[in-house]
């Protein structure tokens, strides 16, 4: 089915919610049992349809990129004919896949050369990979199959600023506040008089995250049918990817990254009853509780757990239209309130006291990275298991950038 057909099938199944929702509210009336069921199966097949529309508005920027890249990089040649970054790419993935399966000694020696320059044909930055024990960092193609996978497991990704650097020094980051200042009116001749700025810092450290030891029997490594580097890639990024939202998410900010719950500021506080969900009036004043000039930053928008969409989705304004609406144009997303969304599994379900929605301009959560994940393969350890052992590492930290006038605030339910 076409992109458009299927945006249009997706607009009907969500004009028939919006059907409902008006129904009940113009009989002033909670949902039957069998018009809540309706709802449901509306909601899981449009959800299903979206999923299917991002799939292949994906495939289709994919295969866009690759043409203009095939394009940019051959620089005049016949068509069909590759071009040195393709084929640049081409030998980093093969030497990678025989290190993979059969280890440095059945690699030749230009194998060894790539693997040990990185792949990055504008620039050649990856730093010298320990070959004789088995250790390399991951090319630009398998890091960015690293990040798809990190995403899908997570959200801070997603949403937040990412920065890449190539050592693991301290980063500080300067803040300045000047907002309660203003400027003064004078008479004539009149000397004007001194008011500092107030300047502060937040600091990103590296700290560093195994993916554990991934063992893999010989007999997978030796079967060149099997696709044991997307397995290695894959099982890499979804143990990273989890405890690194994690941290990103909800951590203390001691000995490890300072997570954008625990780092943002109260907005709204729930209602006495609002102990498992929330008013259309709370999030009006959760947007409001963020200053407008974060609100037109480039990444405003809301998080939260999937359960607390579901229970977002049921809600309606005074004219009985959802507050929830679906991105029905190529590439728009689903919107609440007008402001864009991601879910982060990491965020704590609604519950008594639990922070159970952010809002704000999440460019200004920072998420450092340093370097590629490092890779080891560990041969002789696990010989008598004839088993071949992988371990990842991977170094970052996360912060949220606050000089006081707090750019990312939340919903806490109600104690009671």
């Amino acid at each position: 089915m076409a992109l458009n057909e299927l945006r249009v099938k997706r607009g009907q199944l969500a004009e028939q919610m919006k059907a409902l929702h008006e129904k009940t509210h113009a009989e002033a009336r909670a949902m039957t049992a069998d018009e809540s069921a309706e709802f449901d199966r509306l909601d899981a097949a449009q959800d299903e349809l979206r999923a299917t529309i991002e799939r292949a508005e994906k495939a289709d920027k994919l295969a866009a990129e690759l043409e203009e890249v095939r394009g940019t990089r051959a620089g005049g040649r016949d068509r069909g004919e590759a071009a040195p970054a393709d084929e640049a790419r081409a030998a980093y993935a093969r030497a990678f896949r025989t290190w993979v399966r059969r280890g440095t000694d059945e690699m030749t020696a230009e194998d060894r050369a790539i693997l040990r320059s990185g792949f990055d044909p504008e620039s050649r930055a990856l730093t010298v990979g320990t070959g004789s024990s088995g250790g390399y960092t991951l090319a630009q193609d398998f890091s960015n199959q690293l990040d798809v996978a990190m995403k899908a497991f997570g959200g801070m990704l997603e949403a937040a600023d990412i920065i890449d650097t190539d050592t693991g020094a301290a980063l500080p980051w300067p803040t300045m506040t000047d907002v309660a200042q203003t400027g003064a009116l004078l008479g004539e001749n009149t000397q004007v008089s001194n008011q500092d700025v107030s300047f502060g810092v937040v600091q990103l450290d590296a700290y560093k995250y195994s993916s554990k030891q991934i063992l893999v029997p010989v007999e997978l490594l030796q079967d060149s049918a099997f696709n044991v580097d997307g397995f290695v890639s894959g099982a890499l990024a979804e143990r990273l990817g989890r405890i690194t939202n994690t941290h990103f998410t909800t951590g203390t900010g001691t000995s490890q990254p300072n997570g954008v719950v625990t780092a943002a500021t109260l907005g709204v506080t729930g209602a006495t009853g609002s102990t498992l969900d929330v008013k259309y009036a709370n999030l009006v004043d959760l947007i409001h509780s963020v200053d407008p000039g974060y609100r037109r930053g480039p990444k405003v928008r809301f998080m939260m757990h999937d359960s607390s969409l579901a229970v977002i989705r049921k809600i309606v304004d005074s004219q009985g239209r959802p507050l929830w609406q679906a991105g029905l144009t190529g590439g728009a997303p689903d919107t609440i309130l007008g402001y864009p969304f991601t879910i982060n599994q990491d965020m704590a379900v609604m519950a008594a006291n639990a922070k159970s929605i952010l809002f704000g301009d999440f460019s200004k959560y920072k998420i450092r990275r340093v370097k590629a994940v490092t890779m080891l393969r560990l041969v002789e350890r696990y010989a008598d298991y004839h088993q071949v052992g992988f371990l990842g590492f991977m170094r970052a930290d996360g912060d949220l950038i606050d000089a006081g006038t707090h750019p990312i605030t939340y919903y806490k339910n109600s104690a009671t």
